[in-house]
């Protein structure tokens, strides 16, 4: 009984730090920008950047000196941007066989228009627009066949009699436009970049995606294990560990989204079996994924993980989840952070396994490109 109540306030105690955790992220993600009411009525304020698919279904926006929340959909106002980021403007489409309308994200403005939305599913989609031709979405496909007895890739390429037609059936851009195959942000930009130098090499082409380097961070950690295990030998048992991990973070997918990965050394276990001491030097290589935000100062952070350990002897795994708290000066941090980890079979939960309390000094390695 008095183990079940302490795995239930465990994790009741996890459980209220996640929500508080969502709820403290949660305000990191309003960020300077504009509404645009119409094309010429601006309302400067902060704005919701939450993800692709939010953003493409509301817009929240907090007005200056204001402590009132206006959730504005495409249907109100004519768009709305982030500053020094995403632009997104109310667009009428077909999407799925379905008329719709949606904030989507302006990626060019040149010949020919570039526009991105995110749908259910993670599902991206791609739409080209110019002077004469309404949105007209870029569709890709690849799947593998048997032909003859042979696995055969067959790629489908919609997109490309699209951008044939608007690029006038010119033969000088045939080879670019067959070469995008799986249409994405950057692979648009570029052709759309060189399309309109190439004829009009006067003309005006604006790129409103912005452009960001992956983060690479180096991250030294320490703390001390709680270990708690069913097997009574070991019950209570305290250790330190120590370990290097890199962390890297694209900004163009997610900018507060952060995959991790490293080696972590753990303090020997000495236990007295069948009458013998044995020594156990136990090991891990983490592997993780979290959020955080990229602003100085402090702000929330958690993360969840799955671990290979080497234990007690034997090769196992383990699931985590971390909340914690960091202080970023700009190219470095440094975190404070309580881990519960879970041991595992196939991912799925069999006992409770450790608390951990950490702190880590996370260094940006390629600074320069900030």
């Amino acid at each position: 009984m008095m183990r079940f109540l302490k795995h239930y306030k465990t994790g009741n105690l996890i459980f209220f730090c996640f929500l508080f955790m969502t709820s403290a992220q949660a305000q990191q993600w309003f960020k300077p920008g504009y509404v645009l009411r119409t094309q010429t009525d601006t309302l400067y304020g902060n704005i919701e950047d939450k993800n692709y698919y939010d953003n493409s279904f509301q817009c929240r926006f907090k007005p200056h000196q204001s402590d009132s929340l206006i959730t504005y959909a495409p249907e109100n106002i004519f768009g709305y941007r982030i500053e020094d980021g995403k632009y997104y403007v109310s667009k009428q489409l077909q999407l799925d066989g379905r008329d719709t309308t949606l904030f989507m994200e302006y990626l060019i403005n040149g010949e020919i228009d570039f526009y991105f939305v995110q749908t259910g599913g993670l599902k991206n989609h791609y739409f080209a627009a110019n002077d004469t031709i309404p949105l007209r979405e870029l569709n890709y496909s690849k799947q593998v066949t048997t032909i003859d007895g042979k696995l055969v890739e067959q790629k489908s390429k919609p997109y490309a009699h699209i951008l044939n037609y608007m690029t006038g059936q010119n033969k000088a851009f045939a080879d670019d436009i067959d070469r995008i195959n799986n249409p994405t942000h950057k692979k648009l930009i570029q052709f759309g970049e060189k399309y309109s130098s190439a004829v009009c090499p006067d003309g005006v082409c604006i790129v409103y995606e912005k452009r960001m380097p992956t983060k690479v961070y180096f991250n030294v950690t320490a703390g001390v294990k709680l270990l708690k295990q069913d097997t009574s030998i070991i019950s209570g048992a305290k250790g330190a560990f120590f370990g290097v991990n890199i962390h890297l973070n694209n900004p163009n997918i997610s900018e507060r989204g952060f995959f991790t990965f490293g080696f972590q050394m753990e303090s020997e276990v000495t236990l007295k079996q069948d009458g013998k001491i044995k020594t156990y030097r136990n090991f891990m290589i983490p592997l993780s994924y979290g959020f955080m935000s990229s602003k100085k100062g402090l702000s929330p952070l958690f993360s969840v993980g799955f671990n290979f350990r080497y234990h007690m002897g034997y090769f196992c795994n383990s699931l985590t989840f971390a909340p914690g708290v960091k202080y970023d000066f700009g190219d470095y941090f440094v975190k404070l952070y309580a881990e519960a980890e879970v041991l595992s079979m196939f991912i799925i939960p069999i006992r409770y396994y450790s608390t951990n309390i950490g702190i880590s000094f996370c260094y940006r390695l390629n600074r320069k490109s900030k």
